[in-house]
């Protein structure tokens, strides 16, 4: 026998005591609180991240729209409130909703991939600012985002320009100091 003592909600969540005198029921109520947790190993257990359908690599139209998907996602991602995890599986919800059954590690790669898409994008247009004669301080304001942040895409960007030189002297000084 049980019986539910208090029950409220509290920012979304429904939260409930149970008050109980007999351990299965207590063994009973814990496990589903927790099949959520192994539902998820679960799924990731029986599928890898990295598994993407074959079709994004043959058919450019498509993966276009599919960075489409991953960017509307993560931008939905950002937006949601909670931990990551809570997130992810908000995500998935859904996504189970819209009929399409998805683990949480591919919801994750998703997000990865997309956020990968958003710097390449990202150095995309430092690149083609940087080259059009734009300054890093022309380009921080252009894209709004910090001039320190500008600098760093432009020096992967554009390695230094003599690395040779540098070796050069080092040799040349190496010498004298043996001498």
């Amino acid at each position: 026998m049980f019986r539910v003592i208090k029950y409220r909600n509290v920012s979304g969540k429904i939260q409930a005591t149970i008050e109980t005198d007999d351990q299965t029921v207590a063994d009973f109520i814990r496990f589903f609180g927790s099949i959520n947790k192994f539902v998820d190993l679960f799924h990731y257990r029986m599928r890898s991240a990295k598994s993407f359908d074959l079709y994004q690599k043959t058919a450019p139209h498509k993966l276009a729209l599919l960075k489409k998907e991953f960017a509307e996602q993560l931008e939905r991602f950002r937006r949601m409130p909670g931990t990551r995890i809570e997130r992810m599986r908000t995500l998935k919800e859904i996504r189970v909703s819209n009929g399409e059954q998805v683990p949480l590690d591919r919801i994750e790669a998703e997000i990865r991939r997309a956020i990968q898409y958003e710097k390449e994008e990202i150095l995309a247009k430092i690149k083609k600012l940087s080259d059009s004669g734009k300054s890093s301080q022309e380009i921080s304001i252009l894209l709004g985002m910090p001039k320190s942040t500008v600098v760093r895409y432009l020096k992967k960007l554009r390695p230094p320009e003599n690395p040779t030189e540098e070796g050069s002297r080092l040799a040349i000084v190496a010498p004298l100091k043996g001498a």
